[in-house]
């Protein structure tokens, strides 16, 4: 055996040395578990301790027969923690990009990447909304540091369908229009979390969960909206767009007593589930936000308004052939009419849609009487309509007016509307008289389906009496081949107005509207159709364009909710 011998100073060289060890090593433990005791136990806490969100699924939207138009979709957002990688899966990671639809190398740079400076990285998103069944396979592919964050998607299963009433969430969750954002407050819920605790690979330890707080799902909104009628009204637009290119069209469908909204559709359109391909300009609820020279539809302002206050006799005769007229010794000049007309009778003089007749009745109605009716039937303010961005028209004071308005204000010039607006106004006949708000939600349900708050019909304000409402809708009953339905009668009002392009009236563009309902008797619907600018020869006359559209969804209405002459 080998004996080496020391020297006496080497040995207490190497004894001072090892103490010196202990020493330093010492006084390392003493620095760290006395002066930095309490920040590395609060690194080490901070490791150790995360707050877990738990969230709230958003309530669904449903049609009123509880088809859903609004859902969530389960989905993940998968990164990596580069700094529990393990370099025997990096032949794994071509699978990975695969599943998660990524290119490779993006994987293998977030495998690699374990700084950013001086800064030390534990997250690098992948991917997110990945399917619980692409997770699934990566799950199986078994790769140290890949994990994920749940979360839900919003989803449209009816795709275009309802998409100006039901709107979208977009790319950051912000519920940006229609119902999700109207009704947000409902619909979001309320987000819960939980403590917990992950050993050295971010793996939970169930067993040291504490405080847990359950989210709240949102509530249901179930609509007034019918889906079958919605797709009635959806391929009906389809219809005018395909025969007519208009710039753009709108359709709605009411309850003619209660005011709840059946149907409701623009175009353009768009998906919901894809609204960025698609120009933001289709994403307009035009029915709220665009206005038009409601033209001859207004006149029933000036039908009501004599009847109501018995201003002339309706026996009266009007004629319909004359250029100007004077009154209370001032002459006025009388706009155009469609073709020539001669002497009518009251009656006939809004059968015929004179403008020279209306023009005329509307002087002995006067001008504040006229405003006010205006004013009564809805017009220059807002519908009270439960979703944003409803404008409010524009209704001009007849302080405002000079002698020209006068004339062309009773028939739908001078002034601007939109067809939410319209079409509740000509709802006021078909509900005795009475202005009602338009709704478009029936009820609000908790996610087990209990009803929470119903909505019932909203009366606005009376704006005639009931007697002349009637007897108004029935000097408006339609006969017209374009209008007719099978075995009902139709109270209505075509209307085209010319557009105003660089402050002049054109005389090639056009809007094209019909508004009316039915069973005249005992009216149960009412529909408006709007079309902008439709390229036809000759001029888009509403009971040309609107009308036909009008006549196919009425009969179809009639068939399918059982609507019958009595």
């Amino acid at each position: 055996m080998l004996h080496v011998k020391l020297s006496r100073p080497r040995l207490f060289f190497l004894i001072g040395l090892i103490t010196l060890a202990f020493v330093l090593v010492m006084v390392r433990l003493v620095y760290l578990y006395h002066w930095r005791r309490d920040y590395y136990l609060s690194f080490l806490e901070k490791n150790r301790s995360a707050t877990q969100i738990l969230y709230a699924q958003r309530g669904q939207i449903l049609d009123t027969k509880g088809k859903v138009f609004a859902n969530n979709e389960p989905l993940y957002e998968v990164g990596i923690d580069p700094q529990m990688t393990n370099i025997k899966d990096f032949q794994k990671l071509g699978e990975l990009a695969k599943h998660l639809h990524i290119p490779v190398g993006r994987a293998q740079a977030a495998f690699d990447q374990k700084t950013a400076g001086d800064k030390v990285l534990r997250w690098h998103k992948l991917a997110e909304d990945v399917s619980p069944e692409n997770y699934e396979k990566i799950k199986n592919l078994h790769i140290r540091g890949v994990y994920s964050n749940p979360n839900f998607r919003r989803s449209y299963p009816c795709a275009k369908s309802a998409a100006h009433v039901l709107g979208y969430i977009n790319k950051e969750g912000t519920p940006v229009m229609g119902v999700e954002r109207a009704l947000d407050f409902y619909l979001k819920g309320q987000d819960g979390w939980r403590e917990i605790e992950c050993d050295g690979r971010r793996t939970e330890l169930p067993q040291y969960r504490r405080r847990e707080v359950a989210p709240t799902f949102g509530k249901n909104i179930v609509l007034s909206i019918d889906s079958v009628i919605q797709d009635i009204v959806e391929e009906e637009l389809n219809i005018i767009q395909r025969d007519c290119l208009p710039q753009s069209a709108s359709i709605i469908v009411s309850e003619a007593r209660t005011g709840f909204i059946l149907a409701l559709a623009n175009s353009p359109s768009f998906d919901p589930n894809t609204f960025f391909q698609t120009p933001i300009d289709s994403h307009r609820n035009r029915c709220i936000t665009d206005v038009y020279e409601p033209a001859s539809v207004f006149k029933i302002l000036t039908l009501s308004a004599i009847i109501n206050e018995n201003i002339v006799p309706l026996n009266t005769v009007v004629d319909c052939s004359l250029t100007s007229v004077t009154h209370n010794g001032k002459t006025y000049s009388l706009p155009k009419d469609w073709r020539d007309l001669e002497k009518l009778t009251l009656p006939e003089v809004f059968y015929f849609s004179s403008n020279r007749g209306v023009a005329q009745l509307s002087l002995f109605v006067g001008r504040d009487r006229l405003y006010r009716y205006a004013k009564a039937f809805g017009f220059g303010e807002k519908t009270g309509f439960q979703l944003d961005f409803e404008v409010e028209g524009m209704l001009p004071h007849p302080s405002k007016w000079d002698d020209l308005t006068v004339t062309r204000f009773p028939i739908g010039h001078g002034n601007a509307a939109t067809a939410m607006q319209v079409h509740y106004a000509m709802s006021v006949l078909a509900n005795n008289g009475v202005l009602l708000y338009p709704q478009i939600v029936r009820r609000i349900e908790n996610s087990d389906g209990a009803i929470e708050m119903s909505f019932s019909p909203r009366e606005k304000r009376r704006a005639i009496l009931e007697s002349t409402a009637k007897t108004a809708a029935s000097m408006l009953d339609r006969t017209d081949p374009n209008l007719r339905l099978e075995g009902v009668r139709v109270c209505g009002k075509t209307s085209t107005s010319q557009k105003i392009i660089d402050g002049r009236y054109s005389h090639t563009q056009h809007i094209s509207a019909f508004s009316g309902f039915f069973p005249l008797e005992d009216p149960k619907i009412v529909v408006t159709v709007v079309v902008d600018s439709p390229k036809v020869k000759g001029v888009a006359y509403g009971i040309r364009i609107a009308g036909p559209s009008f006549q196919r969804i009425g009969n179809q209405l009639t068939r399918y909710l059982k609507i019958d002459a009595k």
